[in-house]
């Protein structure tokens, strides 16, 4: 699979929402770069990628769950990342809702 690396500022996801001429396109590209900052929070938080062993490990992945949030182009659902056994807040999820570009 062929991956991109790229560079994604808050005022560019904050005109993708506001200008979107397609929202069906933007909903798509805005829940896959969200679902992956999530994810890349996640793994900075435990110091590990996906199956990576580590003896001095903090907790481990325990899944996602879908949540739905509301953004001027429409609901996007997103795959929240969990922990075992241990409480992980999201900063990516207080951020972008501090700067009203989604609803919980």
């Amino acid at each position: 699979m062929t991956q991109l690396h790229f560079t994604i500022s808050s005022e560019d996801i904050r005109s993708l929402i506001n200008e979107s001429v397609d929202n069906k396109i933007a909903r798509s590209i805005l829940t896959k770069v969200f679902n992956q900052l999530m994810e890349k929070e996640r793994d900075e938080y435990l110091e590990n990628e996906a199956y990576q062993r580590d003896p001095n490990r903090k907790t481990y992945r325990n899944g996602y769950y879908d949540r739905a949030y509301t953004t001027k182009i429409g609901s996007i659902t997103l795959r929240v990342p969990r922990l075992e056994m241990e409480i992980f807040l999201l900063n990516f999820l207080k951020d972008i809702k501090e700067k009203n570009l989604i609803k919980m």
